[in-house]
């Protein structure tokens, strides 16, 4: 008896270590990780996994670094493993959604999004992903909804204000995009996007001159702004601006836009 009872004992200080080593590898991992080490990180990660296969920690954390890896398809084969091991945490569902829109499965990545938002209403990243998503999956309703919910918990989340302000010009709400450009230019007035989108939105409310202030706001940050040159170029043309309007539209055709070479054809070059 005295000897099966020393036999559990070293049994279970063996089991012990060998969890207690796991941690360790696991933490180093994650510091790994961070330090941006990823190919290291994995090492320690899969040696984590080795010493304790059944701690659903070591599997999200070795799924974690294949997903910052771009290695969604094995990154989601450890998170469903932490998942059987009966993990279940906002992040592993999040990260699982990750994942899964990093794989195209956009539908499959919203249903474990929406997992994670009845554990999580306050976390922004989950609507934030939903927003990609519908993205994907052409759902312009959908991708509102999740834009409003995603800036009402991040108000100064500059990408999903840009993201609404684009689709408020689409379906014409120009006021809701120009309030929300006028938004990023405070956060970041080196945003050429907003102005950009601010001056298209005022273009559209007949503010020419307006509009091109902004596209040349635009401009003077990214001289590259094919867009910026060739909405610019119709607000001087609308503006009665045709020289002004065909010197932007030419500009805009040697940075390869289509309708910039459109409207030169049509407005610069026939009517000569």
């Amino acid at each position: 008896m005295r000897i099966y009872f020393t036999f559990l004992f070293t049994l279970f200080v063996s089991i012990f270590s060998l969890s207690a080593q796991a941690t360790a590898k696991r933490e180093e991992a994650l510091k790994l990780l961070k330090e941006g080490e990823f190919a290291k990180a994995i090492v320690a990660a899969d040696a984590a996994v080795k010493d304790d296969e059944g701690d659903a920690a070591n599997w999200f954390t070795r799924g974690l670094i294949k997903l910052e890896s771009n290695n969604s398809s094995e990154a989601l084969e450890d998170f469903v493993k932490a998942e059987s091991l009966k993990l279940n945490s906002v992040d592993l569902l999040l990260k699982k959604g990750i994942a899964l829109n990093n794989l195209g499965k956009h539908k499959e990545a919203i249903e474990e999004l929406k997992k994670a938002e009845k554990i999580d209403t306050k976390n922004y990243e989950i609507p934030y992903n939903k927003v990609l998503a519908y993205e994907e999956l052409e759902d312009d309703k959908n991708k509102l909804i999740e834009l409003n919910k995603t800036i009402e918990l991040k108000p100064d989340f500059i990408e999903a204000l840009t993201m609404r302000a684009e689709l408020s010009f689409e379906s014409e709400n120009f006021k809701l995009c120009i309030a929300d450009c006028d938004k990023i230019i405070t956060l970041n007035p080196n945003s050429a996007d907003a102005y950009f989108f601010r001056g298209v939105a005022k273009g559209a409310t007949k503010s020419n001159d307006e509009a091109i202030a902004d596209f040349t706001k635009a401009l003077e940050i990214n001289p590259k702004h094919d867009e910026a040159l060739n909405y610019r170029g119709t607000a001087k043309y609308v503006s009665g601006n045709k020289k002004g309007a065909c010197s932007d539209w030419e500009k805009a055709i040697k940075l390869e836009n289509p309708k910039a070479e459109e409207n030169f054809n049509t407005y610069c070059v026939s009517q000569d």
